[in-house]
């Protein structure tokens, strides 16, 4: 298995949507579940190039072959108080976890925050997932409270664990 890493390309768009809809059908570890996704390859085309032109926003895909296996952005703020700090979310394909590939996007990130000098990466993680919680550790995400009833699955409320990166 030889997995490629790059930057996301308006050409990602309908790829990206497909591999959305999956990962939201895999996990209940994401903000939305399996049929929320509300974007169409346009909006998402749209989006792409709106994170490509914003220097504190970036997203970058993991790919087997032809296949998004993986994902990552980093979604920042242009306002002049906020635009240090910028928004993590990640995910891989239920296939491919405990391989590496989290691993390799997260760093990518970064590399890519410290390049753009990016202060702060900060994310929110349901606490029941605690594989990722400690790769963000592992990383030197630091947790920074406790979001009661962040999440609402299936009527039944999950806390997030809020973690923030100072670079």
């Amino acid at each position: 298995m030889e997995i490629d890493y790059y930057e996301a390309t308006s050409l990602d768009a309908k790829d990206i949507i497909e591999y959305l809809n999956v990962i939201a059908s895999q996990t209940n570890n994401l903000t939305f579940g399996k049929n929320e996704l509300e974007i169409n390859e346009l909006q998402e085309m749209q989006l792409i190039n709106e994170i490509h032109n914003s220097i504190n926003s970036v997203m970058i895909l993991a790919k087997d072959g032809n296949k998004i296996v993986g994902m990552v952005s980093l979604s920042g703020e242009s306002k002049a108080r906020i635009k240090h700090r910028s928004n993590l979310g990640i995910s891989v394909l239920k296939e491919y976890w405990h391989q590496g590939i989290g691993s390799s996007l997260l760093a990518a990130a970064i590399g890519y925050a410290i390049e753009n000098d990016i202060e702060i990466i900060e994310l929110e993680v349901i606490t029941t997932n605690k594989n990722a919680i400690k790769l963000y550790e592992k990383f030197g995400f630091e947790t920074i409270g406790i979001y009661e009833n962040y999440f609402k699955i299936d009527d039944e409320y999950y806390d997030a664990q809020l973690m923030n990166l100072y670079l």
